[in-house]
């Protein structure tokens, strides 16, 4: 994405809390008002979007990564890809230049920030600090430190931001991860001031039902290397049956 949480995972599957209390609700859209939405409890996160199959369940304590896609009944358990390490994000080499006080977006003060990659002026942000201090968001944030899945996803198509340019390759580089200090993303501008994507609201102190982070239990279940597998297996057979006899 450019410019996506209680008890433990076993009690949601086992379908032991009815309800879960205290938690965060984001909701953003881009600039053709699709639309996406966070839902945060403790260390359970889901994320979906208007234009997407598949949904994301998080466990950022047990450090467990699911796609859910209720089309297919499929859950691919995607946990494998997640980096655990407690270091910084390594440097993608964008730059966020700060051009001084943004608008009040939610109600929350923003700083603007220029975002330039390889001397490009890809886009501006507006980030706030002050709704970092949200606890789940804070949280949120500060884990994508340490569950990383950027690195794997960009080492497996490295090509692909080239193709893309300069500024697809920018916004590529750009995980959450990059948020946690400098504050959380709250709106996206291109170079001539247009909303590219901005968050429209924000709750917090909300309780959502327990199966907002229940994996389907009558859901087939399979690992991300079962589905590389697969597709590898499909791209063989389409070859071989292109090509003349």
């Amino acid at each position: 994405m450019h410019h996506f949480n209680h008890c433990l995972l076993a009690c949601i599957l086992a379908g032991s809390a009815p309800t879960l209390l205290a938690g965060s609700y984001i909701e953003s859209r881009d600039a053709d008002d699709v639309r996406q939405r966070l839902y945060i409890d403790g260390p359970l996160a889901r994320i979906e979007s208007d234009d997407a199959d598949e949904y994301v369940i998080l466990d950022m304590q047990q450090h467990r990564y699911y796609s859910v896609n209720d089309l297919e009944q499929q859950i691919v358990d995607m946990s494998s890809l997640l980096r655990k390490s407690t270091a910084a994000p390594k440097n993608s080499g964008v730059q966020f230049i700060k051009q001084g006080a943004g608008p009040k977006i939610g109600g929350y003060a923003t700083e603007r920030y220029r975002v330039v990659y390889k001397n490009t002026h890809c886009f501006d942000e507006l980030l706030s600090v002050e709704a970092l201090k949200i606890p789940d968001l804070k949280r949120y944030y500060t884990a994508a430190q340490q569950m990383d899945v950027h690195d794997i996803v960009a080492d497996a198509g490295a090509d692909a931001p080239a193709m893309e340019g300069i500024c697809a390759a920018a916004a590529s580089l750009l995980t959450e991860a990059h948020y946690a200090d400098l504050g959380v993303p709250m709106s996206a501008l291109d170079t001539r001031g247009e909303v590219e994507h901005e968050i429209v609201q924000i709750v917090v102190n909300i309780s959502f039902p327990a199966e907002t982070f229940q994996l389907p239990a009558e859901y087939e279940r399979v690992s991300i290397a079962d589905v590389m597998r697969e597709s590898a297996h499909e791209l063989l057979k389409d070859k071989a049956l292109s090509e003349p006899p």
